[in-house]
Order: C-alpha cells, then structure tokens, then sequence
C-alpha cells in the first residue's frame, strides 16, 4: 500500500526517505513531549507519483545533464526551467484528495486558520551534509488553494540554484533527492529565536548560544533583524553574557497573513526574553543536545507564555569551524599591530552588523586613504589615514582598528 501522508504521532525513526529528516526529528520531538505543532506530511512517495504522473522526470534528467555547474547563467537558468515545470504540473486526483481532506482535518483539530508549508527533503540535516535554508517554506496560508500551490512551490524547491550546487558539490544524485512537504498550524508567536548548544562564534562546547527577536522566527532566520544574542553556562545554566541589539522590525501573523512591521520605539533596545525563559530555553537545548546524542540548532518560539519547538537539526560543522576558528585568530594576529591593539565596533554593530561581501568592500573604501575618510583627513590636516583603511573584518563583522585611529 502506497503512503501518501503521515502524521506527527505515526513517524518513526525508519520513515526518514519517506518523511525526510525534518519530520523525523519533528516526530521525536513530540515522543519526547516537546511542545510541537501537530500536523502531517505529504510523503516522498507522493511527490514521485507527481513526477511520474506528470512526465516531469525526463524532462528534468534532460535539463540537469546540459548543467555547466562552473557558469551562474547555466545554473540560474535552469533552475528557473525547472522549477517552472514542476509548479505548473497538476497534483494528481488521488493526492490532492487525501491532502484536502487532511487540511480540513487538522483545521478542525487545531481551530486554525493559518498554516505552514515547509519541505523536508531526504538529504537535508543529514552528519555529512546539512542543506540547511536550502529549501523553500510558505508561512500564513489560509486556504486549501494556496495549501495546494505552495506544496508544488516546495517540490519545486529542489531545484532552487544553491541546492544544485550543493548537491552536485557532494556527489548527490539530484533525481535520488526526494522532497517530503510539512503542514503544521501557524502559532503566532510574540518572539522567537534560535539556539546553539554549542557557541558557533567561539566553538565552546561548555556553552549555549540564543539569538532571540520580536514576533516570528521568519525575522531572525532570514537575517531581517539581527537579535539579541544570550550566552548560557551548560553546567550550571547561569546567563554568562547578554548582548541587546536595536530590533527595529518584526515580522506578525495577521488575519489576512504574514507582514513585516515596525518595531515600537520603546520596544526596540528591549531584552524581548526574561531570564525565566533564558533558562527554560536552555534547559530544553540540553534535554534535546543529551536525547540526540550531539550538539542541535534549535528553531524555538513563546507565544501565550508558552515555549513552542519548530525544528532541530544535528550541528554538523564542529569540526570544520575548528579550522575556521584557527584561520581567523591567525588572521586576527596578523591583522593586530602587537597584543595591545584595541578593537571597537561602536555603532558599526548596529549600522553594518553583517556585511555582505559588496557592502564591506565599498565600506572599507570610504574608510581607506584613497576614500571620503582620506580626503577629510587632507582638507582638515588630522593625522595620516592608514592606506587599507581603518576597518577590519572579524568573524564576518566590521571592527575599528583604534590603533590607526590613533597615529
């Protein structure tokens, strides 16, 4: 008998190319008692009758073997092919059938009108080989119409640019990547975050890391805001650091869907969770970090006083960011005139928190000799201006060099 869906209390450890690694961990989850969503998953299976029922797979077999992976245009290119087809192919009867009918199920059991659509992909959060953001998740769909859509909107996903070459990086057959399709009901969360069990900043194991925003998680994960950030001791569980950051936006659900808003001013520079949940998050982080045996990235939200757990995922780049680690403090050294140099990143944290590679490159210009800071310091006769400039990049954020600030 062919699978079609499944629900959040029927997974099991073994369903992982059925369900994809998502739902599976979704579904230790609620053994565990975790406070998840309930919902249910289209399965694996479901998408292959699509493919089949629908002639996409030669024509997809076709596009990927004229793949030069070495040009963006080629690659961009046919994603785009790809994608397009696979949206406009019809659900067959029988699926979309057992899809609706399922929808209306979990509206009635959950009394919600807004749902998430989520892909859980058979090669995602796997020990070697993460895929995390990769793919494609619809918020706020409030009807069995768009449901229908944003489920081929995440097969699609497959095929988005940066998972083509990923996989083909990894010597992944991409027709053997299968994409499994996650409807859960919508919790409107007043603020989210994720959490490390580990530091990914300084790699201690003996730490916890929280980044935490004002309403939904979508805000923090897709880098809209940069939040505050919470340092937790794992033996003892005290609040070693607390970093607040200026959260101008939020992202909500409403009744007519998701939109992204304005953060009150009073609001902005405000701790957006209590030390009470501090702790009550990390005590979580650890029962799951214990449960599935590694350090977990956890996706986690509070609504009604309540802590919510949307996802966790194996940290599978410990190793690698141990090298990271060494390069940068190599680099730092470098970069350092003596072990007295003064870094400070005063405003710069908040005007330029993460620069992306064209940003920082334009940046570091206007602050160089041959920039706007070079030509101040010649009409106005101030010391000289170091030639590469008076910014350097630590760890992906900009930092003043106060020592040439100050020849």
């Amino acid at each position: 008998m062919k699978i079609l869906l499944k629900w959040l209390d029927e997974v099991e450890k073994t369903d992982l190319q059925l369900v994809g690694s998502k739902f599976v961990n979704l579904g230790e989850l609620h053994n565990m008692k975790m406070n998840v969503p309930f919902g249910f998953c289209i399965t694996t299976t479901a998408y292959q009758e699509f493919v089949q029922e629908s002639g996409l797979e030669k024509y997809l077999s076709d596009i990927l073997g004229k793949i030069n992976y070495d040009d963006y245009d080629s690659v961009n290119g046919a994603a785009e092919k790809m994608k397009a087809a696979t949206v406009n192919q019809k659900i067959p009867e029988q699926i979309k059938d057992d899809i609706t009918v399922s929808y209306n199920k979990l509206r009635t059991k959950t009394k919600t009108i807004h749902f998430a659509v989520r892909s859980s992909c058979t090669y995602e959060d796997l020990p070697d080989s993460s895929f995390a953001g990769q793919y494609d998740t619809y918020l706020g769909i409030n009807s069995i119409e768009e449901l229908l859509l944003s489920v081929k909107k995440c097969w699609a996903s497959l095929w988005n640019p940066h998972a083509l070459v990923y996989r083909e990086k990894r010597n992944i057959d991409h027709l053997k990547a299968l994409m499994a399709v996650i409807i859960q009901p919508m919790i409107a969360c007043k603020k989210s975050g994720v959490m490390f069990t580990v530091n990914p900043v300084s790699n201690e194991r003996d730490e916890i890391f929280l980044n935490a925003s004002w309403g939904l998680g979508e805000a923090i994960v897709s880098e809209q805001v940069v939040g505050d950030e919470y340092i937790v001791n794992k033996a003892n569980e005290d609040i070693k650091l607390k970093k607040i950051s200026n959260k101008d936006i939020k992202i909500v659900q409403l009744p007519k869907g998701i939109k992204r808003i304005q953060v009150a001013g009073d609001k902005r520079k405000q701790q957006c969770i209590s030390d009470e949940q501090i702790k009550k998050l990390a005590s979580i982080g650890l029962k799951l970090e214990s449960y599935f045996g590694c350090p977990q990235d956890i996706e986690w939200g509070i609504a009604n006083k309540n802590i919510y757990i949307f996802q966790t995922r194996d940290i599978t780049t410990l190793d690698r960011n141990k090298d990271v680690i060494k390069n940068l403090i190599k680099e730092l050294r470098t970069k350092s005139y003596d072990q007295k140099t003064i870094w400070c990143n005063t405003l710069l944290s908040e005007m330029l928190p993460a620069p992306k590679p064209l940003s920082w490159e334009v940046m570091k210009l206007g602050l160089s000799k041959e920039g706007s800071f070079g030509i101040y310091e010649r009409e106005v006769g101030l010391g000289k201006v170091a030639s590469e400039g008076l910014l350097d990049l630590i760890a992906g954020k900009p930092y003043y060099n106060i020592n040439k600030l100050c020849d």
